[in-house]
């Protein structure tokens, strides 16, 4: 475990790595993520983020936006599995348009029934998984994460 200020651009080209919350609050995550799908743009002047879906699908929203300052509202989230800079492993990201997007996010990977599908279709023959993308939608009261679900995902 190392705080982001303590990392260096080679352990994210050497390393297997987890980055946890979003560009605003770990800056690594933008050098890490850059040729993902789903990215979360902060706005201007304490108006929140929203997640830009670059390639939606149809069914799927361009942009996702949470209503951070409303006591109960929806949020959003995205896990992603992708190759480490020099390809040689991985770097998971787990992050969210706020703190219960964060925690919706870092959560899912403890609910085996939701995100073994996922995790199945990603997994290769030889059994290594292929990088992914997966979207979550979910209800934050009081900055704490409910009713997570998968609404959409990328397979690579």
């Amino acid at each position: 475990f190392r705080f982001p200020r303590d990392l260096h651009m080679d352990d994210l080209k050497s390393d297997n790595a987890i980055l946890l919350g979003s560009e605003e609050s770990n800056p690594w995550v933008a050098v890490a993520e850059s040729t993902a799908n789903f990215r979360i743009i902060a706005r201007d002047g304490m108006k929140g983020a929203t997640l830009i879906n670059t390639h939606p699908r149809p069914g799927e929203s361009a942009s996702y936006v949470s209503h951070w300052n409303e006591p109960a509202h929806e949020t959003f989230a995205v896990i992603d599995y992708l190759p480490n800079l020099s390809g040689t492993g991985h770097i998971l990201i787990l992050q969210g348009l706020d703190a219960a997007g964060t925690q919706a996010a870092s959560e899912m990977l403890f609910h085996p029934a939701t995100i073994a599908p996922i995790l199945q279709r990603a997994t290769r023959p030889g059994g290594a998984l292929r990088p992914f993308e997966i979207l979550l939608r979910a209800r934050s009261l009081q900055s704490s994460a409910t009713s997570t679900q998968i609404i959409a995902s990328r397979i690579y």
